[in-house]
């Protein structure tokens, strides 16, 4: 997969999807309003944005950089990368399976997302893209089931074993792709990534405690100018979305 680069200030950079992607978290508005007033005021499609906000492609030119700069209120170079000599060269072969791997990392903080952080009790599968949840069991029907409960819904899944099953299917992704990932590095630094804000998103690994909770999320803030601190899952959202920006930086990916 080509890498779009600018040329600033006498240098060359890469475009940072991550960058993007924690702005658009950043917005009160939310994610999908935010992307589709986006997207309307550059005159673009909104599946335009989403590809730049998961790294899939990127804006063709620095003016159209410049404009996303622009919408948040920030600088050019928030939304950049250097480009430098240092990078890592993968082949095809292995861009590819990277890329493979990061879907999948990036529709588990789409689904965690748009379950508001896994804070409920039980999500009804019919809710989400099939794609999305192709490999995810009701929990009447999951043998490993975190919580076993007679009284779930025909299509329900519960938070615990939702994101138990979620987890597992990264952990597979990434196993296939151990052959080709392994020999440059990258295999290792994904898979303590997974470990770390993949696992870590839902799990106090020393306490083996389920950490999201409604409170975390919607507690009273004591007034409307008061913005209540950030939970733990998105405060693993925003460290995550870093980490994956430094994988990118050592092996010049997702431009």
């Amino acid at each position: 997969m080509g890498k779009t680069t600018y040329a600033l200030g006498g240098k060359e950079y890469l475009f940072s999807g991550e960058a993007l992607d924690a702005l658009v978290r950043g917005r009160r508005d939310g994610p999908q309003k935010t992307m589709r007033e986006l997207a309307g005021a550059m005159h673009v499609s909104l599946t335009s944005v989403k590809e730049w906000r998961r790294g899939v492609h990127a804006p063709s030119d620095l003016a159209k950089v410049e404009d996303l700069a622009r919408f948040f209120r920030t600088g050019t170079e928030t939304l950049l990368r250097e480009r430098t000599e240092g990078m890592t060269k993968l082949s095809d072969t292995q861009l590819m399976a990277f890329y493979r791997v990061h879907r999948k990392i990036s529709e588990f903080f789409w689904l965690a997302e748009n379950t508001d952080r896994l804070v409920w009790d039980e999500y009804d599968l019919r809710g989400f893209p099939p794609s999305l949840v192709a490999d995810v069991v009701p929990t009447r029907l999951w043998p490993q089931a975190v919580v076993r409960c007679r009284e779930c819904i025909e299509h329900g899944v519960r938070a615990a074993d939702l994101h138990q099953q979620l987890w597992e299917g990264v952990c597979r992704a990434l196993e296939a792709e151990k052959p080709l990932l392994f020999s440059c590095g990258l295999y290792q630094e994904l898979e303590d990534y997974v470990e770390k804000y993949v696992y870590g998103y839902a799990i106090d690994d020393e306490r083996g405690e389920w950490i999201p909770d409604p409170d975390d999320i919607y507690e009273a803030t004591g007034g409307p100018d008061i913005p209540r601190p950030l939970s733990h899952m998105e405060t693993v959202e925003a460290e995550a979305a870093t980490a994956m920006a430094e994988i990118a930086g050592r092996y010049g990916l997702l431009g």
